[in-house]
């Protein structure tokens, strides 16, 4: 009697059990959303980026409170800069049947990943280069912003009559088109001689100068000279070094703009520095007061390096249109497997796509939220907007001191900087230098 009781009181327990799981899963069936569903997300990583993969990962398996959603990434890992490898990871990734996908671009991989991305209705968040400038939005999105502005600001601001812009990438080509557009949309007149290097020598006497910058000559001495620095390849500290020694005359300082959204690190007992003032941009905030410039505040050396940080947005982006398309369309996601029963095919000139993908975009594009990278949002044609760079400064070697900010609504707030009365200003490329003038009126 008592084995009988007991086996009757399991027996209930388990319908109790059977009949909670089905009710469960009746509910989670009505949201689309079921609390053990993984929704597939594609990465697309350059073999020089792998670091970012456990980040990357560690972010996709986090949950927000009072959410089912959880993601999981199928990554892909190539050469950004080989078309081929790119446009089969490309291929891969969509017919896993991924909702959208985060990834690196660059100058050489950009169309073929617009083309793969606009045919199938994809949706391509990009932490990487941003497109100069496009005719109809289409299904990417770029969370690295474009501040090219910023640095023409800043330009204008330290009395800038001519430069000298060196570049080491295809990306650096990119933002140095992007400078012409901003130049164009101000009242300024810049010499520009833009210049390419592609390494530096350990002795000039042993391997001869770099090429771009082997007919560069000693600089004025009545003239305080600027280099714009855009490199991703070469050190700029190894480069203020060779400059220094090589074409910069001894008493003369040497004026640095950094193109970069992290700040260039100095140190005080570095002597190559000395009589050298540095200027760069900091993306990711320090934490400090969003609208508060303090006189030559320092900052913080543990702030998240850019490139992870975007990628933390870049996973939130599509997180919260996600959640937001299925918030105003209940069954969204559901819809959506029905529909993708069929494997998605990207070979054999056979293209397969749905209206989700354009349903899914236009909700990126309204995506609003404070970030790792701060204020996110975008334009119509999925371009970052309304975010604002921090402007820090060092000189000889001290430590960076914040001094302004940048806004590409709003333009430059300076506090204070060192003081410019002539400047010229060095830009490098391996054709035949570049001049542009714009006649103010």
């Amino acid at each position: 009697m008592i084995i009988h009781a007991r086996y009757r009181v399991l027996m209930d327990a388990c319908a109790l059990i059977v009949l909670l799981s089905a009710f469960e899963v009746a509910l989670s069936a009505k949201s689309g959303l079921s609390n053990k569903a993984k929704l597939s997300i594609g990465v697309l990583l350059d073999v020089r980026s792998v670091q970012l993969r456990p980040l990357l990962e560690t972010k996709m398996g986090e949950t927000k409170e009072g959410s089912s959603l959880l993601f999981q990434p199928h990554i892909s890992t190539v050469d950004i800069t080989d078309s081929f490898a790119v446009s089969n990871a490309m291929c891969d990734l969509i017919t896993k049947d991924v909702v959208a996908i985060i990834g690196v671009t660059n100058a050489s991989s950009l169309s073929t990943i617009q083309s793969y991305s606009n045919t199938f209705n994809m949706p391509f968040v990009s932490i990487g280069s941003t497109q100069n400038f496009t005719t109809t939005p289409g299904f990417q999105l770029f969370v690295r912003p474009s501040f090219m502005g910023a640095v023409v600001d800043l330009l204008h601001h330290y009395g800038c009559r001519k430069a000298v812009y060196i570049y080491d990438s295809d990306e650096g080509l990119m933002r140095i088109q992007d400078l012409f557009q901003s130049l164009n949309t101000r009242d300024l007149l810049i010499d520009l001689d833009v210049r390419r290097i592609n390494s530096l020598p350990v002795a000039k006497d042993g391997m001869g100068a770099p090429a771009g910058v082997d007919h560069m000559t000693k600089g004025d001495t009545s003239q305080k000279v600027f280099y714009i620095m855009d490199l991703e390849q070469l050190d700029v500290l190894g480069v203020i070094r060779y400059l220094k020694k090589e074409h910069v005359l001894s008493g003369i300082d040497l004026n640095i703009i950094a193109v970069a959204l992290d700040l260039v690190p100095v140190s005080s007992s570095n002597t190559d520095l000395s009589a050298t003032n540095i200027s760069g941009f900091q993306l990711v905030s320090d934490g400090s007061a969003d609208h508060v410039i303090g006189l030559h505040d320092s900052v913080f050396t543990d702030v998240m390096k850019s490139t992870e940080a975007l990628l933390v947005d870049a996973v939130d982006v599509v997180r919260t249109a996600v959640e937001e398309v299925e918030k105003v369309s209940p069954g969204w996601l559901m819809e959506r497997s029905k529909q993708l029963d069929n494997q998605v095919k990207c070979t054999n000139f056979v293209v397969d796509k749905t209206t989700h993908g354009q349903i899914l975009m236009e909700h990126l594009r309204q995506v609003q939220f404070e970030g790792q990278t701060g204020r996110v949002t975008f334009d119509e044609n999925g371009k970052r907007n309304n975010f604002a760079l921090e402007i820090f400064e060092s000189t000889s070697g001290e430590a960076n001191k914040r001094v302004g900010k940048w806004h590409p609504e709003h333009g430059l707030r300076m506090s204070s900087s060192w003081h410019i009365e002539k400047t010229v200003i060095l830009l490098i490329n391996n054709t035949r230098p570049v001049h542009f003038v714009q006649k103010s009126e």
